[in-house]
């Protein structure tokens, strides 16, 4: 039973801020007025709010000021001198050329006598809404001076808020993305409501139809529309991420902002009912402010996504200047000044949009980065098995040459050694048989070297047996028809099959260069396995080679069976000592 008392205490906290006001006249002087400003927030009130204006006027001319007060849709202004005499009339309830003058803002010229003092009072009426205010006093040079400011300074917004609504409508048909769309109308909405907050708008757009200004000026409120768009927007980007608790939140949230934003739009007597009016937005108020901050916080733990980091600050910045502007309205400010105070949100919508846009960039960036890879590891890939075709049918060839060789030149050199025994014992002759044994001789040394060649072309029998065993079957055949010692440190590994092979004719290669070319009498080998992959160390003590010069094929044969391995060579050779240490890392179906 514990959620339903802090309810009911939130609700009185919020009831009480929200009728807290100033039912007196509050009066300031013209000098205060001129330096600082007044700002005045009511919360939510049921009555018309009255401030004074004290002016001294101790010079011989007539003094001309201009009241400027920073809140375009107060519904009814009146203004009176110490007589009681109105002197204007005037409000977002009347047309906007009845104005004394024309700017987005209210604004009224005040004349003081020579050598008197004067008050002027402003009784304001804004009944069943929040009632909030800053009203400054300017001379007629920094009057104008201002409305120079505001000019340019709302020209740049609205440039700056098109180019970033047309950018992302782009973004949206190039990378047929509907969050672009969504983020885009949110742009076109939260600008049309940042110009209409300071009465710029539909005041000129309809200057005599107040009922479509009064609808629309709400419709396009950010805590309507504009924040349906964003939480849309949200969901959007979040939408494989968020857990099913903030999704009903969410959905929760969005159906609250549609209705709210079609009973205020199309219902016709709301307006002018103060009580349901005031009730609606209490409630309403109450409802978003905690839904906000519980979106707030759900959203905090995505700042440690590096993907999303950028958007989950535009988000959580939005989101507290909405909160902000809720609080505004049962009169819990935060305000840093109030004289540039209008100018925040079209600063900081462009802001929050714009690292959106830069997330939009890095994503773009980090997508290109990442199918590069992917081509690139494709391109890889494909290369692979490429070349892992062509080896297998390499080695497909040297075994049917190998074999051919053996079967067949094998057949035929063993029968010539048969046919020329048989004709040494008919003959029976010495010197005939002196001739005969050479030829055996000779014979015999052409099978030999014949069955290297064929040990050479066809690899040995493999299953069931560890790569020591295999290697050091191949070392006492180099040993058995070479004077070369071989000291090698093979541990009794057993390497995946698809491996044997490939290490296999690295090795044998190794051996075979040594053999060849390094004239060399001894060859140590060392394999290693390690967590990282495997790691293998030759060294023979022969002549050494020339490393500036072309290399042989069989060490450009080696550099490309390592290469196809995803692994490194390193070598170094001098007279006396050659050494290669290879590293080939675990293969993908192997680890």
């Amino acid at each position: 039973m514990r959620c339903p008392k802090v309810f009911i205490f939130f609700s009185f906290l919020f009831a009480f801020l929200s009728s807290k006001g100033e039912d007196q006249i509050t009066w300031v002087q013209q000098e205060v007025l001129q330096k600082n400003g007044l700002y005045l927030n009511y919360g939510f009130v049921t009555e018309p709010k009255t401030f004074g204006i004290v002016f001294n006027n101790q010079t011989k001319e007539e003094k001309t000021y201009y009241l400027k007060l920073n809140n375009p849709h107060i519904n009814q202004i009146i203004v009176r001198n110490n007589e009681k005499d109105t002197l204007y009339l005037t409000g977002d309830r009347f047309l906007f050329n009845s104005r004394a003058i024309y700017f987005w803002e209210f604004v009224f010229p005040i004349r003081i006598q020579p050598n008197s003092t004067d008050s002027i009072q402003f009784q304001i009426e804004r009944n069943g809404e929040n009632l909030v205010f800053h009203t400054l006093l300017f001379t007629p040079k920094d009057f104008q001076n201002t409305r120079d400011f505001h000019l340019y300074f709302y020209s740049v917004f609205i440039t700056v808020s098109l180019f970033l609504f047309f950018l992302f409508v782009f973004l949206g048909f190039y990378k047929k993305e509907i969050n672009h769309f969504i983020l885009a109308l949110f742009i076109f909405v939260s600008a049309g409501w940042a110009l209409n907050e300071r009465g710029i708008f539909f005041q000129y757009i309809w200057p005599n139809n107040i009922e479509l200004q009064n609808r629309l000026d709400t419709f396009f409120a950010t805590p309507s529309l504009g924040l349906l768009l964003f939480t849309l927007y949200l969901n959007t980007i979040y939408k494989d991420l968020i857990g099913k608790k903030l999704k009903f939140i969410m959905t929760l949230f969005l159906g609250f902002l549609l209705i709210r934003t079609l009973v205020v739009f199309l219902y016709p007597g709301l307006m002018n009912d103060i009580v349901l009016k005031l009730t609606i937005l209490q409630i309403s108020n109450f409802i978003m402010i905690f839904l906000i901050i519980f979106i707030i916080s759900s959203l905090i733990p995505f700042i440690r996504k590096h993907i999303f980091f950028l958007d989950t600050i535009g988000f959580i910045l939005y989101f507290f200047f909405i909160l902000k502007l809720l609080l505004k309205q049962i009169n819990l400010d935060f305000v840093i000044t109030e004289r540039y105070h209008s100018f925040f949100y079209p600063v900081f919508q462009n802001l929050t949009v714009g690292i959106f846009a830069l997330s939009s960039f890095v994503k773009y960036r980090a997508d290109k980065k990442r199918n590069t890879i992917l081509e690139k590891n494709a391109a890889i890939l494909k290369e692979k098995e490429t070349s892992d075709k062509i080896i297998a049918v390499q080695e497909n060839e040297r075994d049917r040459i190998g074999r051919n060789i053996h079967d067949q030149l094998g057949g035929l050199l063993a029968a010539a050694k048969i046919k020329l025994q048989t004709l040494k014992l008919k003959q029976n002759n010495k010197e005939l048989d002196q001739n005969i044994d050479q030829i055996i001789t000779i014979i015999d040394r052409s099978s030999d070297e014949m069955y290297n060649v064929v040990d050479d072309l066809v690899p040995p029998m493999m299953e069931d047996k560890s790569f020591d065993d295999i290697i050091q079957s191949r070392i006492e055949l180099f040993e058995k028809n070479s004077n070369i010692k071989f000291d090698t440190n093979i541990p009794p590994i057993f390497i995946d099959p698809k491996l044997i092979l490939k290490f296999y004719r690295i090795i044998t290669e190794l051996i075979s260069n040594s053999v060849k070319h390094a004239k060399c009498n001894k060859i140590i080998i060392q394999l290693i396995k390690n967590e990282k992959g495997y790691t293998i160390n030759y060294t023979d003590n022969g002549i050494g080679f020339n490393q500036n010069h072309i290399r042989s094929h069989g060490l450009n044969n080696i550099e490309s069976r390592v290469k196809f391995l995803d692994g490194t060579i390193e070598f170094y050779s001098v007279p006396g000592n050659t050494h290669y240490t290879i590293r080939l890392p675990f293969q993908d179906y192997e680890k």
